[in-house]
């Protein structure tokens, strides 16, 4: 598994100038209703083929394979990567929040890095070196080096840009409801079916419990995800009502992103959520009402001109939303997927659902039977009339727009 693979980096000789070291807590203050969660202690690293990665001489906190803790350097300080009988190809590194842009050296030319804005970023040297500088903007979390010509772990997440244009586009409100209650829909249309998929989440959790923000992505990861994600900029704060969720967020401003993001991305079909937030999250429940006007406003030149003038409108064909129980779908996530191996989309949720561990214990993946069962979706508006086979959130879709 990948988090053993992390924790079983050997020691090399390698040099870390470093100032001061620290340890962040787990804690979750006024989020969604998950008590906090202390974290384990980090196992002692066993060997591992040397393909997998070069072993490096790190302070624990880079080669624990621990989102929940990090490295501070003083500005001006760094990593350094030292090898004089081995030469590194390439790096993956996992950042304690987004660096913006940052400098690799290696062998004395220099990298411009994070123009992407990623929180785990692999860089591709231009030519293998032994000894590379990465200057910290930000703390580090984990530091992992590839020998040139090696094969490149599946757990490092190479990432490519947000689509440009989206065939389906996924709003949940928190990192892990797209595994909760979105189920296999990643899975199935992206990993399989190979259709573009977006994810856009309303809220962030970096505020408040950054190690959700690493979580996220190693879950979109597992699930087949390859494009990275748009994180709304509105922070998670737990609401138990809509009233609730009405005083501690401007519904304005999540419509105006709502509509944004529809024009950015021009999806033909858009999931969402239950419009009585599943449990009852008052959060779920004004993201779900919020984007049924959404898909209307986006197509209306008048309204938020500003994304009107950068991306054109656009008319969504379709939105389902989780449990909507008019022109119902239930999607068959028991298929054995290809691209998985034969695993089945339900169970490739789950799997993505786990690398949310803040969170195990409180939620799952929920499927036949349950009451927030992931196989089920309603129609809520289309403009490509209504569905009639079902069981495909693309039926009638015949060409992409």
């Amino acid at each position: 598994m990948r988090k053993s693979l992390k924790n079983s980096i050997l020691l090399l000789l390698v040099c870390l100038l470093l100032s001061l070291w620290g340890c962040r807590s787990n804690a979750a203050p006024e989020a969604t209703p998950t008590p906090s969660i202390e974290a384990t202690p980090t196992p002692e690293p066993t060997p591992v083929p040397l393909n997998e990665a070069l072993p490096l001489q790190l302070a624990a906190e880079l080669t624990d394979g621990d989102h929940s803790t990090w490295a501070v350097t003083f500005e001006g300080s760094g990593v350094i990567l030292e090898s004089t009988e081995r030469k590194i190809g390439s790096v993956y590194l996992e950042w304690e929040s987004i660096p913006g842009q940052w400098k690799l050296t290696a062998d004395g030319q220099t990298i411009l890095c994070g123009q992407n804005g990623y929180l785990h970023e692999y860089v591709e040297l231009d030519a293998p070196a032994n000894y590379i500088v990465i200057e910290t903007p930000v703390p580090l979390c984990d530091v992992y080096a590839f020998e040139p010509g090696s094969e490149i772990p599946d757990w490092v997440q190479i990432w490519h840009p947000a689509l440009e244009k989206a065939d389906l586009l996924l709003m949940p409100t928190h990192a892990d409801d797209e595994h909760i209650f979105f189920g296999g829909m990643m899975p199935y249309y992206a990993g399989e079916k190979g259709y573009k998929v977006q994810v856009v989440y309303l809220t962030s959790h970096h505020w408040n419990n950054p190690v959700r923000s690493h979580e996220l992505l190693d879950g979109l990861w597992t699930a087949g995800i390859r494009n990275y994600p748009v994180i709304g900029n509105f922070n998670d704060r737990y609401a138990d009502s809509l009233e609730v969720a009405l005083e501690r967020f401007d519904k304005t401003e999540i419509l105006k992103f709502q509509v944004e993001m529809l024009r950015r991305f021009q999806p033909s079909v858009v999931i969402g959520h239950d419009l009585n937030g599943e449990y009852g999250h008052g959060v779920h429940i004004l993201n779900a009402i919020s984007l049924t006007e959404a898909v209307t406003l986006a197509a209306d030149a008048t309204v938020f001109t500003d994304s009107a003038n950068k991306y054109g409108v656009w008319d969504t064909p379709k939105l389902y939303l989780h449990l909507y129980p008019e022109n119902e779908i239930i999607m068959d996530w028991s298929v054995p997927l290809t691209a998985f191996g034969g695993t089945t989309a339900l169970d490739v949720a789950r799997a993505g659902f786990a690398c949310h561990e803040s969170q195990q214990g409180y939620f799952y993946v929920y499927g036949e039977g349950d009451a927030y069962d992931s196989r089920r979706f309603g129609l809520y508006r289309s403009t490509v009339g209504p569905d009639v086979q079902g069981g495909d959130v693309f039926e009638n879709i015949t060409s992409f727009y």
